[in-house]
């Protein structure tokens, strides 16, 4: 054995201060790049997104207001004594005097309809043109049109619709004289209306001065709008960075029934993001200087108080070691850590040699009672046989009907005594015991089922690399904790498990491990196994190859006390195992309640996936495709793809909802998206398991037993 150098371990002290100075220093700047990442960046892509929500709120409050000034010209002139005359067929003149294009642009609208009592459509006038009222204004002025209701109802009516040319904001109100306390019945309803054309937007523009465009709810619109149309739901707003330096607010224009008719798109700067930036890299920079500046000033400090007086103890240590432990270190006036290791360095060495003479007679009564021991050992061995063969042969003697009783009686006591010299020598211990015989180690409880999955993995690895087929399937009831020889049971079963590779390459294999009679205190564990054609498929196994295989695993089976059974091509094996006293308690159910909507029409794997989830707690609906009766109160949507569906887009079936997608084997997995995950077949419930804790943690009361069992575990 060589000891390195003094400098050589200084060397190497001070290399481990330097990687550890290095490690802080990283440590620093990575922690403070990510403070403002978190903290500086993140607040203003929040602060940019509030800007570009109160943007959409400021589009639909100014649409509003246009709705709220065309309802007030309208009431202006629904109270009027000609209007009401007009709707009543009283003026004839009343068009001509005062619906023509000046005053419809004084008005700023640019549709003025007219409806009597009766439903009859007195007057539809569009302004710049003679063209007819676009699609679907006549349907709504029509006696069972949506725009008779202020007549029907007495009250306005605002809103917008989809028309041939465009979105159009108008407003109907019910025709009365203008007499206040005295307004008489409705004479029909007066509609107005503006499209919300270039001209409208290019106002918004003035008002909000912002890049502002309006795009209709179809093919045409940018992908962004698209977007926005597809995630928005309910609402009106939705804010989308379009890049590192433009922010897109998308406003959603509904008319009565709530459908989307336009969306107004604006783009604004992101001023905000780029200065955040600019904060972020100079932090960054000053995080580095102040950390490369602490570091240094930390390895002198260390260079100075701490290495150079452990070198010097490391010199003086090495010099003691030199002399065979007999001399002492220099005494030192000092009163710091390395000077009192001196003294208590010299302390121990004084105590080694006081215990110096003690442990060489220890080590001298040792040395003689093994020599002792060995001897003894030497004897019985050596005379283990000769003792057999006296025994046989005087018991040889003994069957001889022709001794005299005397002799027979020597022979007889010669017999006993080589008997009790066979029993003393037995009883003398065996070279390399450690422990007196019949002395049996305590059994531990061991984790059954993950030595099952890893049993049942490995032979699913090693029958993929011969080609072969395996699935492999452990039953979510198995138990978890059980007394026993873990060592032996996993080498009987490891055993079992390499039959596997004289399979049949085409013919796939169930190894199922069930447990039955849960919840007693005697639990069985029963593993069977088809085999299929060993003898066909293994070449060396002919002349009785099978039969040495089986009988060794029937002896293994023995030494557990457990039960094979073999017939039909076909081995059973089945085990008695006790359980850990007080581990009656079912595993805990982590998703109990939830629905999930199994879809496909993959018969393969679905009866698997549907006991995992039972097993799990999950309320389980099944159905090939999404129909209109299908629920939508669901927890999660189960998507099974035949080998047919891998080259489709994996799209979410009801959006909202998570969605977990089963692939074929080797089937590649989709981009990741919020609230999908895909786990590949053959399922494995670990994989399962872990999917679904992605998509959704466990319940309260499920997780709570969870911990409960593994703190009393």
């Amino acid at each position: 054995m060589t000891n390195s150098s003094p400098s050589q371990a200084g060397t190497s002290l001070r290399r481990a201060v330097l990687i550890a100075l290095l490690l802080g220093v990283v440590t620093w700047v990575a922690a403070s790049f990510a403070i403002a990442r978190n903290i500086l960046v993140d607040s203003m892509i929040r602060h940019e997104l509030d800007d570009g929500d109160a943007l959409g709120g400021r589009l639909l409050r100014l649409v509003d207001v246009e709705l709220a000034r065309l309802e007030h010209s309208a009431r202006d002139w629904a109270t009027w004594d000609e209007t009401w005359a007009f709707a009543r067929g009283e003026d004839d003149a009343y068009v001509e005097r005062n619906v023509y294009d000046e005053a419809l642009q004084n008005l700023k609208i640019d549709m003025m309809a007219v409806v009597g009592a009766n439903g009859d459509t007195l007057l539809v006038r569009i302004r710049d043109g003679d063209a007819p009222a676009p699609d679907p204004v006549p349907t709504l002025l029509g006696r069972d049109g949506a725009w008779r209701e202020p007549h029907r109802t007495d009250q306005p009516l605002r809103g917008i619709v989809r028309t041939t040319r465009g979105p159009l904001a108008f407003v109907g109100m019910p025709i009365h004289r203008s007499q206040p306390g005295d307004p008489g019945p409705g004479a029909g309803t007066l509609v107005f209306g503006r499209f919300l054309d270039e001209t409208f937007v290019e106002e918004l523009r003035r008002i909000l001065r912002a890049s502002l465009t309006q795009h209709a709810p179809d093919a045409s619109a940018p992908p962004d709008v698209t977007q926005a149309l597809r995630r928005i739901g309910e609402t009106s707003v939705h804010v989308v960075a379009l890049d590192d330096t433009h922010l897109v607010t998308h406003a959603i224009l509904r008319d009565l029934w709530g459908q989307p008719v336009a969306v107004l798109r604006a783009i604004s700067e992101r001023s905000a993001y780029a200065q955040a930036q600019r904060a972020e890299h100079g932090l960054l920079l000053a995080s580095l200087a102040i950390g490369l500046a602490a570091g240094l000033g930390f390895y002198g400090f260390m260079a100075s108080r701490v290495l150079a007086p452990l070198q010097r103890l490391d010199n003086a240590v090495r010099h003691v070691g030199h002399d065979g432990g007999r001399a002492r270190l220099p005494p030192t006036t000092a009163d710091d850590e390395f000077a009192r290791l001196g003294r208590s360095v010299n302390a121990m060495l004084d105590e080694l040699d006081t215990q110096r003479d003690a442990r060489e007679a220890r080590d001298a009564a040792q040395l003689a009672s093994r020599m002792k021991g060995e001897w003894l050992i030497n004897l019985g061995q050596t005379t283990t046989l000769p003792l057999a063969a006296l025994r046989t042969a005087l018991e040889a003697a003994l069957r001889d009907d022709g001794l005299s009783p005397p002799t027979r009686a020597q022979l007889d006591a010669a017999y006993r005594a080589a008997f009790r010299l066979a029993t003393e020598l037995r009883r003398l211990p065996e070279p390399g015991s450690e422990s007196p015989a019949g002395t049996a180690s305590a059994a531990a409880p061991f984790d059954l089922r993950a030595l099952v999955e890893n049993l049942a993995d490995a032979a699913a690895a090693r029958g993929a690399s011969r080609g072969v087929a395996v699935d492999c399937e452990i039953d979510p009831a198995l138990g978890s904790r059980y007394l026993g020889d873990a060592s032996r049971l996993q080498a009987v079963l490891t055993l079992m498990t390499e039959l596997l590779e004289y399979e049949m390459p085409t013919e796939d294999l169930l190894l199922r491990a069930r447990l039955v009679a849960a919840g007693a205190r005697q639990d069985s564990i029963e593993i069977s196994l088809a085999p299929g054609a060993w003898t066909a498929s293994n070449p060396s196994a002919a002349g009785g190859g099978n039969d040495a295989e089986r009988a060794h695993l029937r002896q293994a089976v023995a030494a557990l006390g457990g039960l094979l059974l073999c017939g039909h091509g076909r081995l059973q094996l089945t085990l008695q195992w006790p359980r850990v006293d007080g581990d009656d308690t079912p595993g805990a159910r982590p998703h109990a309640g939830r629905r999930v909507l199994v879809l496909g029409s993959v018969q393969t794997g679905r009866d698997i996936v549907e006991a995992y989830l039972k097993a799990l707690g999950c309320q389980v609906v099944a159905t090939p495709a999404v129909l209109p009766t299908t629920p939508r109160d669901l927890a999660l949507a189960v998507v099974l793809v035949d080998e047919a569906g891998t080259d489709t887009s994996l799209e979410t079936p009801l959006p909202g909802i998570p969605t977990l997608f089963i692939l074929p084997t080797g089937a590649p997995p989709p981009a990741a998206r919020p609230g999908t995950a895909c786990v590949h077949r053959p399922l494995r419930w670990s994989a399962l398991k872990s999917a679904l804790g992605t998509l959704w943690p466990p319940s309260p009361a499920a997780a709570e037993l969870s911990e409960n069992s593994s703190t009393s575990d």
